[in-house]
């Protein structure tokens, strides 16, 4: 290798055989954090200076603007000379925008077309179904939006919609696809998806401008190829058509995107395509300590659908994979914030190096609850508080009128939520009477249910709304606050108003108001007399109004799709439930392997501490339910992994052990436990009674292995009394069957079911 050379000093082997490579098709297979970032800077670099190109010659696509701008600022760096302005690195869209601009009338376009946002789009969307007369109560406009972009993604035709989805609106959408591509083409207007179909198209119909375009493009490259969709990998394949000169950076292990058109066979399939092809793996990982790509080697390796290439590092072996095993969600989560404040405090860990990873992001709240009790900063990447989030504050707003249906501001956030007619010139009407009367808007809403103030039609929406105000707030007294919200959340039909539910961001708010009803449980078990004011005081405690400044060290939450090209020195992944990771939707759509994927790239972010988390059952609305560990967690090694029970670890003197590095094989040689003190107090704060139960004088643990509570009576805080009526497995897996007195039963694992036996 070359000594003192900007470009080809200090790569490894294959780095240096990556960035020298001659120039057939190149696939170079990148393992997370090995260096994928350098090897294509420097290989356009050594394009330029060594091979003869001009910088404007080689096409490289990213996809993201953040990766595209650090590519050119590194290749700048190696080569000074060049502007910044002569490369061509950038995402996909901004590439066939450029091209476009210069080439687009030969398709009927002027060069001054419009790029239609999404809202722009969805806006569109809900024009033509009005021409059409399709209601949007039939199809929801932001699910035909779903649909075109797939279409487009695919490449299909209005009339090839039943590709993408099968249902009795089969007709209707392809109506609706039609006479929105005509829509926009009169608006002289391209959506996103467009842009790289209609370069697609220009180059098919118009093979002049493509050859043109292939002697100016002599190099393509292309970024993350995991991720490539149907429409991009067609671009790239004509615009290589000519010369084959192409070099594309992908790892299989980290196709994560199906849901949005990525397709695993093309960076599987590549010599297919290809059959020239050099092959090229970068194995060696920069980023993480030795138990953790161990960790994360041995989980991926149960795929099939992957290249045999096996990851190491010379990093030390670093700190074991910690796999924290908590009784209750709230249990986990508070392991979770407790372990982060100690690693910030022992290890002095800068809160911006720590973060917390979810597979959904209603799994959010409960985290950020104990970050807050613990007044620890957090930010959430890629998404808004939970408590802030439209839907939960619109629901959280429907409570406040049922409390208080005076409250002028909560009234106004629900009156058209969902729509019911009541439009801005209405809602002024009524405010500008309030106004002049000195009165409340609600006070105004009751007289015009009357009649004679508004429109008839605006009149009768104002009276249902009224007669469920005056319902709810009637039984704000009697019913418990998760009973009215239930109540509530189905007289209006909230989760209808959000979309189809098989479309993901539906499926991700609808989980969202789960995660609401769950958290108002939790607090009516936590509290001797729960009500709907004391519910409100408590979420307006944990919402303050003091965000955090830009630059300011903050914990961060994400989910795991979010996570995708970052990396920590400490990581937590959270929730490692079977149902969740892997989310039960994937396994029944045959996507195991993708949800793998993702936990091996949660896994991958983490540089020197990883730590999963998981509980033994989680309460679904006031029902407790067993919740098994990830199928995921049984695929770890046993070298270097460390488990450890939330209820029973000194979390200070497992954290210094961390600092040291050093731990024996079952850590024998740290003091991990809890003092009898410590666990005492342990039992005091996370035993909770159910309203109205007696907190039991004895806790008694059901071990695994132990049999002789089989047919006893026993006592448990979540379902009461009953009788232990079946028992089974073996070791961990041990688990008691207990019937109550209402002859429901429930399933516990021994490990951590703590029962009171009762006197027979």
């Amino acid at each position: 290798m070359s000594k003192g050379d900007p470009i080809l000093d200090s790569l490894n082997a294959q780095q240096y055989e990556a960035v020298t490579a001659p120039e057939l098709p190149l696939l170079i297979v990148a393992g997370a954090g090995s260096g994928k970032t350098r090897v294509i800077t420097r290989r356009i670099a050594y394009l330029i200076r060594d091979c003869g190109y001009f910088p404007w010659q080689i096409f490289a696509a990213t996809f993201t603007n953040k990766a595209a701008g650090e590519m050119k600022r590194r290749v700048c760096q190696l080569l000074p000379h060049v502007p910044e302005h002569d490369l061509n690195i950038a995402t996909f869209h901004s590439l066939c925008a450029r091209i476009l601009r210069r080439d687009i009338t030969v398709l009927g376009y002027p060069l001054s077309f419009t790029i239609a946002d999404e809202r722009d789009q969805l806006s569109a969307i809900k024009h033509v179904m009005r021409e059409l007369g399709i209601s949007d109560k039939e199809i929801k406009p932001s699910y035909a939006q779903d649909v075109i972009n797939q279409c487009k993604i695919r490449m299909l035709e209005p009339s090839d919609v039943g590709q993408v989805v099968q249902s009795r609106y089969e007709e209707q959408l392809a109506a609706i696809y039609e006479a929105y591509t005509k829509y926009l083409h009169g608006s002289s207007a391209l959506d996103f998806e467009d842009l790289i179909l209609m370069t697609v198209k220009l180059f098919t119909e118009h093979p002049e401008v493509l050859e043109r375009y292939q002697a100016r493009y002599r190099h393509v490259m292309v970024d993350e190829f995991q991720d490539i969709n149907e429409s991009q990998f067609t671009l790239v394949r004509l615009l290589t058509a000519g010369h084959h000169r192409l070099t594309v950076v992908g790892d299989e292990d980290q196709t994560i995107y199906s849901w949005r058109g990525a397709d695993i066979r093309h960076i599987l399939d590549f010599d297919k395509y290809y059959p020239e092809r050099l092959l090229v793996h970068l194995e060696q990982n920069y980023r993480s300590t030795g138990n953790i790509l161990q960790a994360a080697s041995c989980v991926i390796s149960n795929n099939t659908e992957r290249f045999n290439k096996r990851l190491f590092t010379d990093a030390p072996q670093g700190a074991p994979v910690l796999l924290v095993e908590a009784e209750t969600e709230r249990d986990e989560a508070l392991a979770v914030a407790e372990l982060i404040r100690e690693i910030q405090m022992r290890l002095r860990l800068p809160a911006s190096e720590i973060a917390v990873f979810y597979r959904t992001a209603a799994l959010s709240r409960t985290y950020e609850e104990k970050l807050r009790e613990l007044r620890l900063p957090y930010r959430v990447l890629g998404g808004v508080r939970f408590y802030d989030r439209a839907e939960v504050k619109d629901l959280l707003a429907y409570l406040q009128v049922a409390f208080n249906p005076h409250n002028t501001l909560s009234l106004l956030r629900i009156v058209n939520t969902p729509k019911r007619g009541l439009g801005d010139k209405t809602i002024e009407k009524l405010l500008r009477r309030a106004r002049e009367r000195d009165t409340s808007l609600f006070a105004v809403m009751e007289e015009a249910s009357q009649g004679g103030i508004v429109s008839p039609s605006a009149t009768t929406a104002l009276r249902e709304l009224v007669e469920h105000i005056h319902t709810w707030n009637k039984l704000a007294s009697t019913l418990l606050p998760s009973e009215l919200f239930e109540r509530i959340r189905n007289d209006i039909d909230y989760d209808a108003s959000l979309g189809d539910p098989n479309q993901m961001e539906v499926r991700s708010r609808i989980e969202n108001l789960d995660e609401l009803h769950r958290s108002i449980v939790a607090y009516e078990g936590e509290t001797y007399e729960p009500s709907l004011q004391g519910y409100l005081e408590n979420v307006s405690l944990y919402s303050p109004t003091d965000e955090l400044r830009d630059g300011e060290e903050a914990v961060t939450l994400m989910t795991l799709h979010t996570a995708k090209g970052l990396e920590f020195r400490c990581v937590f992944i959270v929730g490692c439930n079977d149902g969740l990771l892997p989310h039960g939707r994937s396994v029944e759509e045959g996507r195991l392997e993708e949800e793998r994927r993702l936990f091996y790239v949660g896994m991958t972010r983490a540089r020197e501490i990883l730590i999963l988390t998981y509980c033994g059952h989680r309460v679904y609305y006031g029902e407790p339910r067993y919740d098994f560990p990830s199928p995921f967690l049984n695929e770890l090694p046993a070298k270097g992994v460390l488990r450890v029970d939330a209820s029973r670890t000194n979390w200070a003197r497992l954290v210094h052990a961390l600092g040291q590095s050093c731990f024996a094989a079952e850590g024998e040689e740290f003091e991990l436990s809890k003092t009898k003190e410590e666990e005492r107090e342990n039992v005091r704060s996370t035993v909770r009674p159910a309203v109205s139960r007696k907190v039991p004088a004895e806790l008694v643990e059901g071990r695994p292995g132990r049999t002789d509570l089989l047919g006893k009576r026993v006592r448990h805080p979540l379902i009461g009394e009953g009788i232990v009526v079946e028992t089974g497995g073996t070791g961990k897996d041990r688990y008691y069957i207990v019937e109550a007195d209402d002859g429901s039963r429930t399933k516990f694992m021994a490990r951590f079911a703590k029962f009171e036996v009762c006197d027979s």
